[in-house]
């Protein structure tokens, strides 16, 4: 992974684009929970009726049930509920009603951040709702730096329903970073054109960017108060991968990941 640590999206990372709009919240509240976030455009109820409905129809033949539990407590305590983090199988995922009535946040337990593409992509085509999912991961333990901003409609007509992707990644190893830039779809009018011309591609995509392309959309996604819940828990039974030979299941604790992070910080 490239070495080098600064601030971005309130994680101490060094080498990394200083980013001052973000506070330390997301990484002293869910670690690597926030780095990827899906939002859904319709009510909280009929999003956590839809998703516990198509968990359910997917695990219809699975060993175990999927259960759903309302959570009326605060944004720390929810998150924890989705632990153990892991690095493979995001069965435990949680939604979150925010300040916005008509925008749902949608988290899960994986350590590398949430992988929220299959539920955002099928629920904009099942509820006819808007879908967006925004990336803003540093270096770390667990994963490159990235940063993405997708849009989802019903009207595309086909599965996954984005209409329109921009992304920075780092597709580099820990000797040498390797920047690349891709963009998918008909630019949306709130987009800075301008920007996808720098000559750092890395910055082509910034956290100020992808706030204010979410703010034009409703969505304050760097601000903690803007996730006010309540929120649900939607627990699916878990594959097992201690049946696939030579691989390790890494599990860790939203505190003991932050750990973890912090200590990857102190050695580069």
């Amino acid at each position: 992974m490239a070495s080098g640590v600064s601030l971005v999206c309130g994680w101490w990372f060094p080498r990394m684009g200083h980013s001052e709009l973000i506070g330390s919240w997301r990484s002293e509240i869910g670690g690597p929970v926030f780095w990827r976030i899906g939002f859904l455009k319709v009510n909280f109820r009929e999003a956590r009726d839809a998703l516990y409905g198509w968990r359910k129809h997917i695990h219809r033949r699975s060993r175990g049930d999927v259960l759903l539990e309302d959570l009326n407590e605060g944004l720390h305590s929810s998150v924890q509920r989705l632990e153990p983090l892991t690095l493979m199988g995001h069965s435990r995922e949680l939604l979150i009603k925010t300040k916005s009535a008509d925008w749902v946040a949608l988290v899960d337990c994986g350590l590398g951040g949430s992988d929220p593409e299959s539920a955002i992509s099928m629920l904009t085509r099942d509820l006819g709702a808007s879908g967006v999912i925004i990336f803003s991961t540093p270096d770390s333990p667990f994963s490159l730096e990235a940063r993405r901003f997708s849009v989802f409609e019903p009207s595309c007509g086909s599965l996954p329903n984005c209409i329109r992707s921009v992304m920075v990644s780092n597709e580099g190893d820990e000797r040498r970073s390797r920047w690349t830039f891709d963009q998918f779809g008909a630019i949306q009018p709130y987009e800075n054109r301008a920007a996808y011309t720098n000559r750092r591609i890395r910055d082509r995509l910034t956290d100020e960017l992808i706030s204010s392309y979410a703010k034009s959309l409703g969505i304050d996604v760097f601000d903690e108060s803007y996730y006010c819940g309540p929120s649900a828990l939607i627990s699916s039974p878990e594959c097992s991968h201690s049946a696939i030979s030579g691989v390790e299941v890494t599990q860790m604790t939203v505190k003991d990941a932050i750990e973890e992070m912090r200590s990857f910080s102190s050695k580069n």
